[in-house]
C-alpha cells in the first residue's frame, strides 16, 4: 500500500482530506495517509447535530463542525489528533474493518501498552478509548476514517461534544472525558511524529508523492463536492432566511443546512409529512438561489449550459434539467423560468449558489449576457398538498390561479408594485406552488398562512416526501460524480440539441451504458437503510452503496435509493443491505415509490 504524500506539507481543511480520500479511491483504488486539522467537530451523516454537538460553544471558539459522508459517531479533532485515511479495493465492512483495526492495535501496542479492539470499532489502551473509526463504502473502494488521540485539548473536546445521557450510560461513564485518553498521558514521552512514522511503516510499503496537477484535481473535487458532501458551514457565517425569527417563535428544531440555520421540524416529521400528503403544508425555501440571465444571447447561453432545451420556450414556462461538467458530472440540477419580457430566471440549490454563479460566469465569456445573483432580494415559500390550491387562492383572492398549469408561473404585483412570482412545480409528489417575493412580503404571507391553519413544515419531511416521490437530491442522487444518465434522468437531456456542455460524455454514457446506476430498493424487513450503507450480493460481495433511505411514512415499508453496479440494476434483482453487522434482503424496484398527485 502506498503512503500518499503532499508536496507542500501544508495543513488543510477537513474538506480537502475527504476529497483526497475520494480522489485516491477513484484514481488508484488503494492508499494510506495521515493528516491533521485545526479544531473541528466531525459528525457522522446520520447523527443528530443538536444532541451531539454544542453548536454555540463551537461558534464562539472557532471550532468548525463538518458532517462527513460516512456513518459513525461524533469526533472532536485538533492538531493533537492524527487522522488516518485507509483506502482499499477490498469490499465489505466485515472484512475491511477488522483487518484495519487489528493492524492499528498491533502498531500501537508496539509502544509498550496493550491496545485492544472494542466491539464499537474503537481501540482501547489502559481501558480508555484512544482511537475511533468509521467506514464508508465508496463506489470505487472501501474507505476507513480513523482518529487517534495523541495530545488533544480535552477541555475543548468536553465542551464541543455533548452525547446523550443514554449514550454515556451505555459506556458506564458520566462524561465523554471519562471515556477517552491521550496517548501522551498513557505513554509519557511518546512523540506524535513517532506515532505517525510507526503507522506509516505498519501499513505502507511504498510512497506516492502527489503532483501539483493532482493537488489541483483534489481541490477541484473539493470545490465540486464540498457543499453537498462535507461542509455544513457551521461557523459564525451561518446565514438565516427572512423567516428565521418566525421559525424560532414557532418552536422549530433548527439545524444548519447548506450554510443556513434552517427548521428541520416543528410538530414532528411524521405529522408534517402527513399534512402535506393529506391536506396542506408549507416550507421556507428562501435559502434557494435566484440567478437571472438577460441579454441578446440569453437563450443561446442558457441552452449551452442547460441539458434541457429552452429554444423557443414561451414566457411563463418552466423547465427542469441539469448543468453538467464536460465529463458529464452534474454541476447542479435546477429550474429555468422563461421571463415574460426577456431573459431567464435560474432557481438553483442553496448549497450550490456560489459555485453555480461562478460556473455561469466562467462559461459566459463568448456570449452577450448579463448574469446577476439576486438571491438576497428574494424569499420563497413552497406550498404543498392537495389543499394547496385553495390556500393559495384564499391568500391572493385570485381565482385565476387555479388555472395555473403544471410547470408554469404567473407574474403578480404586491400593493407597493413589487414583483411576486407564483409557480406550480413542487418537490413532494403532491400538487403545489412556489411563491417568490420580497422578504417583507414573504413574512406577511407566512403569517397569513399560519393564521389560516396551514401546517409549517421543516426540511426533515421535505426529504421524506421527495424521496417517496422518486425525486433526486443533489449530493445524494446527483453530484459531480453522478451524471444525469447514471441517475436515470436522461429524459431531461435533449440530445437533439446542437450542443450543450457535457453532451458528448452523456451521449456516450447513454449509448454505450454506464458502470453504475441509481436504483430503488425495497427491503423485505423493517430495518432502515441509511445513506452510506453497503449494498451487497447474497455472498457478501459489495456492488453499491445507499444514497438515501427511510422507512416510508406513507407506504410503511423500508425503501432506499442506491448507486449500484449496472449489472445489478434491473427491476427484480435481489440485493442485500448491510446495516452494521447484519444484512437484510431486498429487491430492485421502480424509483418512484409513491404515486404522485401533480395537477397536470
Amino acid at each position: 500500500m502506498e503512503n500518499i504524500l503532499l508536496p507542500d506539507g501544508l495543513v488543510r481543511p477537513l474538506s480537502f482530506y475527504l476529497a483526497l480520500e475520494e480522489y485516491i479511491a477513484a484514481a488508484y483504488g488503494c492508499g494510506f495517509f495521515v493528516w491533521q486539522v485545526e479544531p473541528t467537530v466531525i459528525i457522522g451523516r446520520n447523527q443528530d447535530l443538536e444532541t451531539e454537538v454544542n453548536l454555540d460553544f463551537c461558534r464562539k471558539h472557532g471550532v468548525r463542525v463538518v458532517r462527513r459522508k460516512s456513518g459513525g459517531g461524533c469526533v472532536y479533532a485538533d492538531m493533537g489528533n492524527l487522522m488516518v485515511s485507509y483506502i482499499t479495493p477490498e469490499r465489505g465492512v466485515d472484512i475491511v474493518f477488522p483487518r484495519f483495526l487489528r493492524k492499528m492495535a498491533e502498531c500501537l501496542g508496539g509502544f509498550g501498552l496493550e491496545a485492544v479492539v472494542s466491539g464499537h470499532n474503537d481501540i482501547l489502551m489502559g481501558g480508555r478509548k484512544v482511537s475511533g473509526s468509521a467506514f464508508f463504502a465508496h463506489t470505487a473502494a472501501s474507505i476507513v476514517h480513523c482518529t487517534l488521540m495523541h495530545s488533544v485539548n480535552l477541555d475543548m473536546l468536553q465542551n464541543a461534544i455533548t452525547p446523550t445521557e443514554a449514550k454515556l450510560a451505555k459506556h458506564s461513564v458520566k462524561s465523554v472525558r471519562q471515556r477517552v485518553a491521550n496517548l501522551s498521558d498513557l505513554i509519557p514521552g511518546i512523540e506524535i511524529e513517532a506515532v505517525k512514522a510507526a503507522l506509516t511503516e505498519a501499513f505502507c510499503d511504498s510512497v506516492r508523492m502527489l503532483s501539483p496537477a493532482e493537488i489541483e484535481a483534489v481541490k477541484d473535487l473539493e470545490m465540486r463536492s464540498k457543499s453537498l458532501i462535507f461542509d455544513t458551514t457551521m461557523d459564525q457565517s451561518l446565514k438565516t432566511t427572512c423567516l428565521h425569527e418566525d421559525h424560532i417563535a414557532l418552536g422549530a428544531k433548527m439545524s444548519p443546512f447548506a450554510g443556513f440555520d434552517m427548521p428541520i421540524q416543528y410538530s414532528g416529521i411524521i405529522q408534517e409529512h402527513n399534512a402535506v400528503r393529506n391536506a396542506v403544508g408549507m416550507f421556507d425555501v428562501s435559502h434557494m438561489g435566484e440567478i437571472f440571465v438577460d441579454g441578446p444571447d440569453a437563450e443561446a447561453f442558457v441552452n449551452h449550459i442547460f441539458t434541457n432545451d429552452v429554444k423557443g420556450l414561451g414566457p411563463g414556462a418552466i423547465l427542469y434539467g441539469m448543468m453538467c461538467y464536460p465529463d458529464g458530472g452534474t454541476v447542479d440540477d435546477l429550474l429555468v423560468y422563461k421571463e415574460f419580457e426577456s431573459g431567464f430566471l435560474l432557481v438553483v440549490n442553496a448549497a450550490n449558489v456560489d459555485k453555480d454563479y461562478k460556473w455561469l460566469l466562467e462559461q459566459s465569456k463568448d456570449y452577450k449576457v448579463e448574469i446577476f445573483d439576486d438571491s438576497e432580494s428574494w424569499g420563497q415559500i413552497a406550498l404543498q398538498g392537495p389543499a394547496a390550491e385553495d390556500a393559495l387562492v384564499k391568500l391572493f383572492g385570485i381565482e385565476e390561479l387555479r388555472e395555473l398549469e403544471f410547470y408554469t408561473f404567473y407574474d403578480l404585483e404586491d400593493e407597493d408594485g413589487g414583483r411576486v412570482i407564483v409557480s406550480r412545480t413542487g418537490y413532494t409528489g403532491e400538487d403545489g406552488f412556489e411563491i417568490y417575493a420580497s422578504p417583507d412580503n414573504i413574512r406577511d404571507m407566512w403569517a397569513a398562512f399560519i393564521e389560516d391553519g396551514v401546517t409549517p413544515c421543516g426540511l426533515g419531511c421535505r426529504d421524506t416526501l421527495r424521496f417517496e416521490a422518486g425525486l433526486p437530491l443533489y449530493g445524494d442522487e446527483l453530484s459531480s460524480e453522478i451524471s444525469p444518465v447514471m441517475a436515470g434522468l436522461s429524459m431531461f437531456c435533449k440530445f437533439d440539441k446542437p450542443e450543450f456542455i457535457g453532451k458528448d460524455a452523456l451521449l456516450k454514457q447513454k449509448t454505450e451504458g454506464v458502470e453504475r446506476k441509481i436504483v430503488g430498493i425495497e427491503l423485505k424487513d423493517n430495518a432502515i437503510p441509511r445513506a452510506g450503507y453497503p449494498v451487497e450480493l447474497e455472498d457478501g460481495t459489495q456492488v453499491g452503496v445507499v444514497t438515501t433511505g427511510y422507512h416510508s411514512i406513507t407506504l410503511d415499508k423500508s425503501i432506499c435509493f442506491a448507486l449500484v453496479d449496472a449489472a445489478y440494476a434491473a427491476l427484480g434483482t435481489p440485493l442485500w443491505i448491510r446495516i452494521r453487522k447484519h444484512v437484510f434482503p431486498g429487491e430492485v424496484v421502480k424509483k418512484r415509490f409513491y404515486k404522485t398527485n401533480y395537477k397536470k
